[in-house]
């Protein structure tokens, strides 16, 4: 019996595969290109410009401009100028400055599906993985070569470890304290280049929006992605680990400078913050603000702390609009961003200075990963970062859930 991932990958070669073997071509069904690897791609591609090459199918290459905008200088705005008028004389399809995060638009208009192969020029395209296709990050020259040909040169079927997860996660806890348990509890040299596919009754119940928060952050391991089946699948295959956790007993989690794998209860991180930032492709989606605002409703935000808050979507930025959210969080005191990576990237838009201690509900607290190399950033739910922006501290959401 086959992984899913061996499945995946034998539907598409036209011929059985297993863990190891070598597919010189891999045929891809979706190309994923934001503004920061255009740059570069574009400089390659004026090398074979004069060969006339034509995109393997314009409707499946997704141009996205959201790490770096709106742009806060003019090479950057030059960039995204030279980005959009590639992406239109090939008639690919593009997002431009605004639409929102590119692992949350991709989901919010179902341009992938399940079983397909989605590549991607960032690390965190695994985070479509929770609609049950097979997606990871490649490189700028690789990238290139799919957009002209359709596939993937030279790649080998990856392992797969299954992490099985049985219970119900109680009030306050949710999707991101999971993975951030799960993160610290593993091996990194386990999971190395490995297919982590997440199974079991709590996985299953879950929306989208938290298995997208799910699959994103195992990049962050070293896994080569992370993928949740769309449908219940036959496990009896053979798969290089099998773990399992019981989720009924944990509690919020946080992970502490300066890994995402520093993963400890929220019981026993005690710390002031200056920031909060609530946002990014692990957590900017409608469920995460809807959470966020049932917090910050009739409270004021900590005179001592800025919270910025990034809607992952026009479309997401439209709905709390309508809904009233927006107004929950601007008279809390939030600083409303438009759709893009923002602070997360650590180009703009709310970077830490050199003092700063921000609670963030992004994927990423590495040194100097959203600002200062001096600042120190703690990785946590929605929920935890809207109630420690109202106490000044790191803390359990569910001490201030209504």
């Amino acid at each position: 019996m086959s992984t899913l991932v061996e499945e995946i990958i034998s539907q598409h070669a036209k011929t059985p595969v297993e863990v190891g073997d070598q597919i010189e071509e891999l045929p891809t069904d979706k190309l994923l290109i934001n503004d920061v690897a255009a740059v570069q791609l574009i400089e390659l591609y004026k090398k074979i410009e004069h060969m006339n090459p034509k995109p393997f199918d314009p409707s499946s290459v997704f141009v996205v401009l959201d790490h770096v905008t709106p742009p806060p200088d003019p090479v950057i705005a030059q960039n995204l100028t030279i980005t959009k008028q590639f992406a239109r004389n090939l008639d690919l399809r593009l997002f431009k400055e605004g639409e929102g995060i590119e692992h949350v638009l991709l989901s919010e208009y179902n341009l992938v599906n399940p079983k397909e192969i989605l590549l991607g020029t960032d690390s965190h395209t695994c985070t479509n993985g929770a609609v049950g296709c097979l997606a990871f990050g490649i490189g700028i020259t690789d990238a290139l070569f799919v957009l002209f040909t359709g596939t993937y040169y030279n790649f080998t079927v990856p392992e797969t470890v299954l992490i099985h997860c049985s219970g119900t996660l109680q009030k306050g806890v949710y999707a991101k304290d999971l993975i951030l348990y799960i993160l610290s509890q593993l091996d990194q040299k386990n999971v190395l280049d490995k297919v982590i596919q997440f199974t079991g009754e709590t996985i299953q119940n879950m929306s989208l929006d938290e298995k997208s928060t799910i699959c994103n952050m195992v990049t962050e391991i070293s896994a080569k992605t992370g993928i949740i089946p769309y449908q219940k699948e036959d496990l009896s295959a053979h798969y290089t680990d099998h773990i399992n956790f019981t989720v009924d007993d944990l509690v919020p989690f946080a992970a502490v400078p300066h890994s995402p794998l520093n993963g400890k209860p929220i019981t026993e991180v005690d710390t002031e913050i200056t920031k909060a930032f609530l946002g990014s492709c692990t957590n900017s989606r409608l469920t995460d603000l809807q959470v966020a605002a049932k917090i910050l409703k009739n409270q004021k935000i900590k005179d001592t702390v800025d919270l910025y808050i990034v809607p992952g979507s026009r479309k997401i930025y439209q709905n709390i609009l309508e809904t009233g959210i927006l107004a929950t969080f601007l008279k809390a005191g939030a600083l409303i961003l438009p759709p893009n990576c923002a602070a997360c990237f650590g180009r703009h838009m709310g970077v830490l200075g050199p003092d700063d201690i921000c609670i963030s509900s992004a994927n990423r607290n590495y040194i100097g990963r959203m600002g200062s190399k001096e600042a120190k950033v703690y990785l946590a739910s929605p929920a935890t970062v809207a109630a420690s922006a109202v106490t000044g501290k790191i803390t359990d959401p569910r001490e201030v859930l209504p």
